[in-house]
């Protein structure tokens, strides 16, 4: 009988015949019936605690992939990939391993203490600050690089006398086609030194770490875009960023003293600067400072003190916190001012907004919009449909007059206003009219309206309201209304009650929940109380905060299903919603109404019923 076997993933399959030992492998395969096959059997297992271990590889006719091999030469384990043996852990070495070598192969370089990788090519540092990557390689803007990013690295410049000074570089890298100049796909953006000034040695080429000897002169000595071949302690920046960027050296975040400030490409000394402190803020000459200008101005000025001029010539003009006076025009004819509050107004001969007969608001041509007078010495107002304008002049009366002397009319001509009356009498009857058919006022507050004839008529002190043909509509308010209703646009009775939550219009309620009513809930409820009114005829309590409880009368109610007209209606189980009752035994309490209409379909919907009738 033969032994047939194969390797874990079914790729290759081995024949062991009967009484026969295969030795193609590093381990041997016993076939059936063998003599002594104990022998066999405790080698290979000797074979596998050791891992093969020997200072060549397995010679074996036949090796499997992913056999391990301790390879006691270098003391590393190996394993067999298909084509050679590979290492398993990387080599702690100053120099790079060169057998067994693939891509992925790590070492641990003892010359920089860095991780190295092997890419298929050449070893590589497995991690550096910055960042390279491919993903840009459509870019056609920036040259379709293939490698592109920035890192930092470290050189070793050789200065005029030999000696190397290491240095941190930030690199720009990028090979693309629009990266002409670049050494190696990568230029100097920066360096940073902590030597004193050195000078770059034209004829030695510069280290760089992991690339070995690198011509990098030209990229210091470029007169418009290199770095300089003078380093200075600190940063180094190229010479092309001048433009964007100040160096360092020349800005100062702090400093006893500055000869002068570099600003948006002009020098400007220092005592030219406004500056804060013990000393004022004082320009070199007179009329040689401008703040702001046309089309840039401060948005906001604090300030205590504005003089205009020459104080010494008395020519000059302030604004002032207090104290002296104030003799500055604010605004000009041409320029006017467009808005000013104040709290008072003194005119420079003494007189004010209150002096008499010489002050003046608007312009019959221009008058005043709106004026809010708290009082006002007895005089004429002039009114027209823009409002009031004139002057308030003393026409010799000595009554005051305030805004509780009545109503004023809107009139042409000039009105004298006297306590309480609208001017002193009437020429005749029926002659003068407050407000007119296109323009009247919105509220008339009064004690009392006595007989005049017009559309409030009436004698004795009894009023009739729109006692003519007209039809009345709006809101009447009193303390008391004698007289007899004759009809009400809506039909029910309505009561308003503090319900839980907001409910619509028809919702069957009882008495109930947080606050004094709730929706039904269940069939026949005897606590039911009334329907929530849209627009009841008859309000009470109608002050409080609530919803409208139509009590009695026709109202519009939320049922649900079919309902005969005369059907009477209780809760149903839907919340807030009423059904018929036609021949069921309910106890009378639980009935809300009576349908006045038919309602044919199964569905929710609205009918209009009587409320109270059982």
């Amino acid at each position: 009988m033969t032994y047939s076997v194969q390797n874990t993933d079914g790729s290759r399959t081995i024949n062991v015949a009967a009484s026969q030992v295969n030795s193609s492998f590093s381990v041997a395969l016993v076939g059936r019936n063998v003599s002594g096959y104990g022998q066999y059997f405790v080698q290979n297992s000797i074979r596998h605690l050791e891992n093969f271990a020997s200072t060549s590889a397995p010679s074996d006719s036949v090796l499997l992939t992913g056999q391990i091999w301790y390879d006691k030469n270098e003391s590393v384990m190996r394993v067999y990939d298909g084509s050679g043996w590979r290492r398993m852990s990387p080599t702690v070495s100053a120099t790079a391993p060169t057998g067994g070598v693939a891509s992925g192969t790590t070492y641990y370089d003892t010359r920089d203490d860095k991780l190295k990788i092997h890419n298929g090519t050449a070893f590589v540092e497995a991690s550096y600050a910055g960042e390279i990557n491919n993903q840009y390689s459509s870019e056609s803007s920036i040259g379709s690089p293939t490698k592109y990013g920035t890192r930092l690295r470290t050189l070793y410049i050789p200065d005029d006398t030999g000696a190397y000074r290491a240095v941190l570089a930030l690199m720009y890298v990028s090979d693309g086609t629009g990266t002409a100049g670049f050494t190696n796909g990568e230029t100097v953006m920066a360096i940073f030194s902590d030597h004193a000034t050195f000078t770059v040695n034209q004829n030695v080429s510069v280290r760089v770490e992991e690339l070995g000897d690198v011509a990098l002169y030209n990229e210091f000595n470029d007169a418009t875009d290199g770095i300089g071949t003078s380093i200075k302690p600190g940063m180094n920046l190229r010479k092309k960023y001048a433009g964007t960027a100040v160096a360092l050296a020349n800005v100062a975040t702090f400093a006893d003293k500055a000869n002068a400030i570099y600003v948006g490409g002009s020098t400007y000394n220092a005592n030219t600067i406004f500056r804060s402190g013990s000393t004022a803020l004082i320009p070199d000459t007179t009329d040689s400072v401008t703040i702001g200008n046309a089309s840039q101005r401060f948005s906001t000025l604090f300030i205590d003190t504005i003089q205009i001029g020459d104080a010494s010539s008395n020519a000059a003009q302030y604004i002032k916190k207090a104290g002296a006076n104030v003799v500055l025009d604010i605004g000009e004819s041409a320029a006017p001012i467009d808005n000013m509050y104040v709290s008072n107004i003194t005119l420079a001969n003494g007189g004010g907004i209150s002096g008499l007969n010489v002050e003046s608001f608007g312009t019959s041509g221009a008058p005043i919009d709106q004026a809010f007078i708290s009082n006002v010495a007895s005089g004429t107002f002039h009114l027209t449909s823009a409002g009031l304008y004139g002057n308030i002049v003393n026409s010799g009366g000595s009554t005051v007059l305030n805004p509780a002397d009545g109503v004023v009319a809107q009139e042409t001509t000039a009105q004298t206003l006297t306590n309480k009356t609208l001017g002193t009498t009437l020429a005749a009857n029926n002659t003068q009219t407050i407000g007119n058919a296109t323009t009247g006022f919105a509220t008339v507050y009064a004690s009392t309206f006595d007989g005049v004839k017009a559309e409030l008529t009436g004698t004795s002190n009894i009023a009739v309201i729109n006692g003519t043909s007209a039809t009345f509509s709006g809101n009447v308010g009193g303390t008391y209304f004698n007289g007899i209703a004759t009809q009400a646009q809506y039909a029910d009775m309505a009561e308003i009650y503090s319900s839980d939550v907001e409910y619509e219009a028809g919702t069957v309620i009882k008495i109930g929940g947080d606050k004094e009513i709730t929706q039904t809930l269940a069939h026949a409820d005897v606590d039911v109380f009334g329907v929530i009114s849209s627009n009841p005829a008859y309000l009470m309590n109608s002050e409080a905060q609530g919803q409208p409880v139509a009590l009695a009368g026709r109202v519009p109610v939320k049922v649900v299903g079919k309902i005969a007209k005369g059907e009477r209606l209780v809760s149903s189980d839907v919340p807030g919603v009423a059904w018929g009752v036609a021949d069921e035994d309910v106890d009378i309490k639980a009935i809300i109404g009576r349908s006045l209409e038919d309602k044919e379909d199964g569905d929710e919907g609205v009918i209009e019923a009587v409320i109270g009738v059982k």
